[in-house]
């Protein structure tokens, strides 16, 4: 969180997509999709162009000294010419992060970028859309000056590349620096590595199946609803192939080709076996591939807002059932607006169809009976776990009813005695879900011998039980306890009593199994006034904070289309 690096990483690994316009096609006469092959196992793209400069501005302008002192002792300790180049760039692209007119500058970029990542079978490739092609020469070469470190010149046709020499352990390669068509392209070479592969990364020659001629793209975003900036994916289906053949696809042959070099190595030939292809591939066709895009996206100079979803997605309906089956009850006010609370988690879990639908899940995982050697003996040792499967249905039985469990910090306060915080004024309300929270209450009772001289009913008067709590009456904060609708809820707070009165009348719905959403900025405030009234200094993570406001919300949730896990944060300057 204290470095805007991770949550900029985060952005380009997981939130970026690809989707032309055919305008942009038109103005470029150059479509980076067209050197894509369509077969490619992973593939992210910012194709429609990302607001660097506003993102990096709308940023806390702090430093990680801690980093930055770390990687200057890592630097002098480094024993290698090549680990000091590394070093070296890193140190420039993290000390540079606070400014966003220098950062664009050094690293040679416009306003507004494109990025992309795929790979070649095993061959990573990485572009991004550079305004100033000098200024990344110039720093490689302040970066060689520094390190000692050096590259090569080449020429492949029309394009001009730097290669710098690799050693990773045994492993040995160069790594490839070029500029095409306006594209900053950074990928590796192998004696392994045919010209023909090089050309397709270096942006020379088009693939014969191309990414764009296969529509995926565009495809996905329909399929799942995303924004047209930014869409990825991992094909499962692409991935198995080249783990199971030995020629189906540019993966399998360059696997084919590491194979026989490495002739001692036997596990790929267990893999390529005839039962281990047909097995694994009828696994990828049920779960073909995860994609990822943006379902909301606003940068400006002050303020982002990113939201994206991450989809693993799935054909297998029996164990898609099962798992929607699972999903129980979040109450609404775990989903309100970030500004309404400061914490809020909930679970969703259908306790009553926990039995059923592991079992369901557990045969499918065992149907049919797989003749691959690695998935037969899975099976086997899945087999010897049956018996739990019993016990998990005793263990629902005993709290049958329940949908779920949520619980939300709307407010609290800091109060400093003798420089030791305490917590006070606790606003907070916990609930249970239940399709009879009375008979769920009374099993409680049975169980809990603080609550067997309770009372409580439907929709009735919460109950002070403080006493029970002393603890929390000496810190001003008064618990009470009542069932409204379908919630047995415990709380505390004007603010939580609002959302208690509205729970009686809230219908149960069941879509979700996890939600959680928070605000950093008012989780830290109270501490923060709490350190400068005992004279403590304020960590650099808390710092970060003071300056940025963070709020974060992710879910996880199965829906007919597979496993979904939507995430958003958004964060401004502090006003």
């Amino acid at each position: 969180m204290k470095n805007k690096i991770l949550t900029f990483v985060a952005i380009v690994a997981i939130g970026v997509g690809a989707y032309v316009y055919k305008q942009q096609i038109a103005k470029t006469q150059y479509n980076v999709l067209d050197y894509v092959p369509a077969d490619t196992p992973i593939f992210a793209g910012e194709i429609k162009p990302f607001p660097i400069k506003k993102y990096l501005s709308s940023g806390p302008k702090t430093i990680n000294l801690e980093l930055s002192k770390k990687l200057d002792i890592e630097y002098k300790e480094s024993k290698t010419a090549q680990e000091k180049f590394f070093l070296s760039l890193k140190k420039t692209y993290h000390d540079n992060l606070n400014d966003a007119d220098k950062f664009t500058k050094i690293f040679g970029l416009a306003n507004n970028v494109r990025f992309y990542f795929y790979t070649l079978g095993l061959v990573p490739v990485f572009k991004v859309e550079v305004a100033h092609p000098q200024a990344i020469w110039s720093l490689l070469d302040m970066a060689e000056k520094r390190s000692g470190y050096s590259h090569t010149n080449h020429k492949l046709k029309t394009v001009n590349y730097r290669s710098y020499s690799l050693h990773i352990g045994a492993v040995s390669a160069e790594l490839v620096i070029a500029i095409n068509h306006g594209l900053l392209t950074v990928t590796l070479n192998t004696p392994y590595i045919n010209t023909k592969l090089l050309e397709n990364a270096l942006g020379i020659t088009k693939v014969e199946k191309s990414l764009q001629d296969s529509n995926v793209l565009e495809e996905i975003i329909k399929q799942h609803g995303f924004k047209g900036a930014g869409v990825g994916f991992i094909n499962h289906v692409e991935i198995i192939k080249g783990l199971t053949t030995k020629n189906g696809n540019q993966l399998a042959h360059q696997l084919t080709i590491l194979a026989k070099l490495n002739s001692n190595d036997s596990s790929l030939a267990v893999l390529r076996s005839a039962e281990c292809e047909k097995d694994f591939s009828s696994i990828a066709k049920n779960w073909p591939r995860t994609v990822i895009g943006y379902t909301d996206i606003s940068i400006k100079p002050a303020a982002s807002t990113l939201a994206f979803s991450t989809i693993v997605e799935s054909k297998n309906k029996v164990i898609l059932n099962a798992l929607i089956a699972l999903q129980g009850n979040i109450p609404n006010y775990t989903k309100k607006e970030l500004n309404d609370f400061i914490f809020s988690i909930g679970l969703g879990l259908n306790v009553a169809k926990i039995s059923n639908s592991i079992t369901t899940i557990w045969h499918n995982i065992q149907t049919p009976k797989y003749t691959c050697s690695i998935l037969a003996n899975l099976q086997k040792n899945l087999d010897k776990h049956s018996n739990s499967l019993s016990m998990i249905g005793v263990g629902a039985n005993i709290i049958g009813g329940v949908k779920g469990v949520s619980f939300s910090l709307l407010d609290y306060a800091i109060h400093v005695i003798k420089n030791k915080k305490i917590f006070e004024n606790l606003d907070f309300i916990l609930s249970i879900t239940a399709d009879d929270p009375e008979q769920l209450f009374n099993s409680m009772k049975m169980k809990i011998s603080k609550l067997k001289d309770i009372n409580i009913t439907k929709n009735g008067h919460a109950v002070d039980i403080g006493y029970l709590y002393p603890q929390l009456l000496a810190y001003k904060t008064k618990p009470k306890l009542a069932i409204k609708g379908k919630y047995i809820i415990v709380y505390a707070g004007k603010k939580s009593a609002l959302i208690a009165n509205h729970l009686a009348k809230e219908a149960l719905t069941n879509n979700v199994l996890y939600n959680m959403t928070f605000d950093l900025k008012r989780l830290v405030d109270p501490i923060i006034e709490s350190s400068k009234l005992t004279g403590k200094s304020i960590t650099e993570d808390l710092m970060f904070i003071t300056e940025h406001d963070i709020r974060m919300k992710e879910s996880f949730k199965i829906t007919p289309q597979g496993i979904v896990i939507d995430s958003y944060i958004s964060h401004k300057l502090k006003k």
